[in-house]
Formats: structure tokens, sequence, C-alpha cells
């Protein structure tokens, strides 16, 4: 059901169908965490209540779900569905981002042992060992590059001091 609602709020996506994001706030951060535990288990309890299988809601019926979550999200600080639904998929592919940042510079030093077992290896061609290094080295870039183009600076900046409290409210989940 909840897939179903987020086709049913339109305006939170782009022609692209890809969700919108915004420049984040403190204040966004910290509503999120505070209200994310809650709002789950409130949507769950709408899961169960409009049990459907098939997702094939009629349009009243669809109205009536749409109100219901708006009626939750509203009541922990949101103007309504789709402002929960960008604001939560910023903060997620914020998280995502810095995570993954984290984990390429982690793997960094991996990368370079393998680099340096390539290069020491006799069983290979000068040919082979250049571009098997060739392929290591593309790979740690764009592990790099990914973690940069996948979220916003300043979204980042503002998420960042907060990312052991996601983690944890997410970890939930």
């Amino acid at each position: 059901m909840i897939i179903s609602l987020f086709f049913l709020s339109g305006n939170a996506f782009t022609q692209e169908n890809d969700i919108e994001h915004i420049q984040l706030t403190t204040g966004d951060v910290k509503t999120f965490i505070q209200s994310f535990p809650s709002i789950k288990k409130d949507l769950e309890k709408l899961d169960i209540k409009y049990d459907n299988e098939n997702h094939d809601f009629t349009l009243p019926e669809a109205t009536e779900i749409l109100n219901e979550v708006n009626a939750i999200v509203t009541k922990h600080g949101y103007k309504d569905y789709s402002d929960f639904l960008v604001k939560t998929a910023t903060i997620a592919v914020t998280y995502a981002s810095i995570r993954l940042d984290v984990e390429s510079k982690n793997a960094q030093p991996d990368f370079d042992e393998a680099i340096k077992e390539i290069q020491e290896n006799s069983y290979y061609s000068p040919e082979q060992k250049e571009q098997m290094i060739a392929m290591m080295k593309q790979s740690s870039q764009t592990l790099e590059t990914m973690s940069e183009d996948m979220a916003d600076p300043g979204n980042i900046a503002v998420v960042t001091p907060y990312v052991d409290e996601i983690e944890a409210v997410l970890e939930d989940d």
C-alpha cells in the first residue's frame, strides 16, 4: 500500500518520476529523526487497515487513504504527505551519500593493496597488469564520484552531524 501512496502524491515527483530533492534545514533533519518511527508505525497500521494485495483501490478509497496519510504526517510537523516524502527522500539520499563516501575512503587501502599485488605478480604480462590496474583505478574513481554526485553539498553539511541518529532511526526500520 505504501507504494501506492507514492503514486498518489503526484506533486512529489518530477516529470522523470524522480523524487525532487530540496535544500534541507537542521529542523527538517531533527523532525525526521523524532517523527519517523511514529510515522512508520502509523503507516503500518494503515497498511493493515487497507490490505489490498493488488493495490487496486477505487478513487474514493485512494482519496480516503491519502487523507489519512496526510493526517498522520501533518500531526508530526509536515505540510502533507508530499512534503514528508520529499524531505525523507532527500535525507535518505544524503545519508546514503555520506555513508558511501566513508566506505569509498575506507576501501582505498584495499584498492592500493590490490594494485600492488598486480604489479608484483610475475604471472601477468605487462599489458595485463596495465589493464587490470586501469580497471582498479577506474573502480576506485567511480566509487568516489558516485558518493560526490549523489547529494547536494549543502545537504551533506546539514545531515552529517546527525548521521548516527539517522542510522539508528533507519536500523529500527
